[in-house]
């Protein structure tokens, strides 16, 4: 079976020991497909069942039947605050409905800008910020946030999702 980012993967989790997980990913250049895709192949690897979309395909009956959410995009790191990539995750956020102790780990993709390894590091570091309290204003409970360097993007995504899934579900 093919990684596209596109593709949904669905069980009846609630039949099964797998845990539902939303991939939801902004993306501007195709950097955050990559990493979507591989982080759908760390969540079956665990055993549980991705379903991966773009923000804007994301489909109500999506979020309420994920029990985790892993949500973010690409940091375009001239621009503070992430650049319209961010912005955009962040005004679909606001459109959620209250995500009352859902699960969520946030991400960003970046690489480095070509003059300053500080500047780099403290975008990514205000585009996660922002992601996880817009999140934690809707009354999700953010669990793990990780950048995805694009030189490494299966290594981070594994150590993120694995982050994200071994924290148990509140009941």
């Amino acid at each position: 079976m093919a990684d596209l980012p596109d593709r949904q993967f669905r069980t009846n989790h609630a039949a099964s020991s797998t845990r539902g997980v939303l991939i939801a990913y902004e993306s501007t250049q195709g950097r955050a497909p990559r990493a979507a895709a591989a982080m759908a192949r760390a969540v079956r690897d665990l055993g549980h069942e991705p379903v991966v979309r773009l923000i804007d395909q994301v489909m109500p009956a999506d979020i309420a039947d994920a029990e985790t959410l892993l949500v973010g995009g690409w940091v375009r790191t001239r621009y503070p605050f992430g650049g319209a990539t961010i912005d955009h995750a962040l005004q679909w956020i606001e459109s959620l409905p209250p995500l009352e102790g859902k699960q969520v780990g946030v991400f960003c993709t970046y690489r480095f800008f070509p003059r300053s390894f500080a500047d780099t590091t403290a975008r990514v570091s205000e585009a996660l910020g922002l992601i996880k309290q817009a999140f934690e204003m809707k009354g999700a409970v953010v669990v793990a946030d990780h950048s995805l360097h694009m030189r490494s993007i299966d290594e981070a995504s594994q150590a993120f999702v694995n982050a994200v899934l071994t924290w148990p579900i509140a009941s």
